[in-house]
Parts: C-alpha cells; sequence; structure tokens
C-alpha cells in the first residue's frame, strides 16, 4: 500500500492511545504483512517495530516507511481486495506521516500493537 496523497488532520486519542485499523494477509490462525513481511508472522498483543528508515518515494511522494493504518474500519474493509485478507483493530505509535490512499485516511506509524480479536469487532 502507498499513500497518493500527503495530508494533514487530527488523530483522536482514547484514553491517551492511538487506535486504528489494519488489513492483514490471514493465513489460518497467522497474520503477517499485506504486501511487505508477507512471510513474517506478527504476534498479537505485542509491540511491532517498521525500523526501515530509507524513504518510500512513490506516485511523486516522499515519506517515511511504516504501517499504513486506516482511521476507520469502514474504509479499511472497502479496501480488502482478497478473500484471505482480513482487517484488525490496532494501537498505534511514532507517527510518521499522515496521508490518504484514494479517499481513506490513513496514518504511517514506525510502531504497532495488533489487538486481540474481541476488540475488532
Amino acid at each position: 500500500m502507498c499513500l497518493k496523497q500527503l495530508d494533514q488532520f487530527h488523530i483522536r486519542k482514547q484514553n491517551g492511545k492511538y487506535y486504528g485499523w489494519k488489513i492483514f494477509h490471514k493465513n489460518g490462525k497467522h497474520l503477517s504483512g499485506r504486501f511487505f513481511n508477507t512471510s513474517h508472522i506478527y504476534l498479537v498483543n505485542q509491540w511491532i517495530h517498521d525500523r526501515r528508515r530509507a524513504r518510500i518515494i512513490t506516485y511523486g511522494l516522499s515519506y517515511v516507511p511504516g504501517f499504513h493504518i486506516y482511521t476507520s474500519k469502514k474504509e479499511a474493509k472497502l479496501s480488502i481486495f482478497k478473500q484471505y485478507e482480513t482487517v484488525r483493530k490496532v494501537e498505534f505509535r511514532e507517527v510518521v506521516q499522515l496521508g490518504k490512499e484514494y479517499a481513506a485516511k490513513v496514518v504511517v506509524a514506525k510502531q504497532m500493537k495488533i489487538l486481540p480479536v474481541k476488540y475488532s469487532k
């Protein structure tokens, strides 16, 4: 996933934390990256760090890489293309960029924690 437009918007905190929605590749009970790190299994309820530093240059934009997280569950679900993709609620921190994937607001963050399924409903 790549940002199509850089943007600025307010991200609301809930109880002092940031939450959003991320699309994952699902293989049985395992979750992995949708486009990157597709062979790496992400653990639920543990902080995951994106340590890449080289800037991404795409669609004429340049930004620091990270996890692309939707601000809306509805927008995330509308962006699923394959039956083995799933949307999960995540907590995130260390925001490096705000932007849009088409009309959907997306946060790029360096750290995320996948919340247990009961929080993704």
